[in-house]
C-alpha cells in the first residue's frame, strides 16, 4: 500500500477551495478579493486553476490568498486536513506535520520531539489504564475458568 501523498500545489489548491467554499464565494468573487492584495484581481479561471493545483504559488500569493480566505497561511498547507501524510515539493517529500509546522510561528510549532513525546504520553495513558483494569480482568478470568492461575490479586 502506498502512502497518501499530494503535491504542495495540489494541497494549497484543495485547501483554498475549502476556505473559499466556507466563505460562500464564487471563484470570480474570491478573485476580486485579491485585487487590493496583489494589485490585480484573479479571473474565475485563474482561481479554478489554483484550486486544481495547476500553478506554482509565490509567497506573496500565499499571503494574499490566506488574507482573502480569512485564514492563516499555515492553514493552506494543512495536509492532514486532506488526509495526506506526505507532501511532494521541489525540495523532496516532507511529512504533513513537519510542513504544517514550518508555517507556524515559533512556539506554536510542534516539531518531531513534541510529537514523539505526545505519542509516548498516549502510550503511558494506555498502560496506566491497563494496570488499573488488569486485576479486575484476572479476577474475572479466574471466576470463569477456575484452572486459570495467571497474575494479579
Amino acid at each position: 500500500m502506498t502512502e497518501p501523498k499530494i503535491t504542495i500545489n495540489e494541497l494549497i489548491g484543495k485547501r483554498l477551495k475549502v476556505e473559499r467554499t466556507r466563505l460562500g464565494l464564487s471563484g470570480a468573487k474570491f478573485g476580486e478579493r485579491l485585487k487590493p492584495l496583489l494589485g490585480q484581481a484573479w479571473s474565475r479561471q485563474r482561481v479554478s486553476e489554483a484550486e486544481a493545483g495547476k500553478r506554482d504559488f509565490r509567497v506573496s500569493e500565499l499571503i494574499a490568498l490566506a488574507r482573502a480566505a480569512e485564514v492563516q497561511v499555515y492553514q493552506l498547507v494543512n495536509a492532514e486536513a486532506e488526509h495526506k501524510s506526505r507532501v511532494t515539493t521541489d525540495a523532496g517529500v516532507i511529512g504533513a506535520a513537519e510542513l504544517f509546522d514550518l508555517f507556524k510561528e515559533p512556539g506554536a510549532a510542534k516539531g518531531p520531539s513534541f510529537r514523539a513525546l505526545a505519542h509516548v504520553n498516549t502510550l503511558l495513558g494506555a498502560l496506566e489504564t491497563m494496570n488499573i483494569e488488569a486485576p479486575r480482568a484476572y479476577r474475572e478470568l479466574r471466576r470463569l475458568h477456575p484452572a486459570f492461575k495467571g497474575g494479579g490479586s
